[in-house]
């Protein structure tokens, strides 16, 4: 969920509050379900985020991994 602040103490909802859903779309177009999605990062380079890193979790929860995410300038 996105909040947002002016001053750091008062927090409303954003009007655009989902960051991202329980699915990843990999490079061949599949749709993959998560159990979990955490831990986001962002990865900064020349000032700018480049990149969200996120822990995922199958829906089994047999086995985890990381996931970098290339974001839109």
């Amino acid at each position: 969920m996105l909040f947002k602040s002016t001053n750091g103490l008062d927090w409303k909802l954003a009007e655009k509050p989902l960051v991202y859903t329980l699915e990843l779309i990999w490079e061949d177009g599949l749709i993959q379900k998560m159990k979990a999605i955490e831990r986001p990062q962002l990865y900064i380079e020349d000032g700018k985020p480049k990149t969200l890193l996120v822990a995922v979790s199958d829906t089994t929860g047999s086995y985890s991994f990381n996931v970098q995410i290339p974001l839109k300038q």
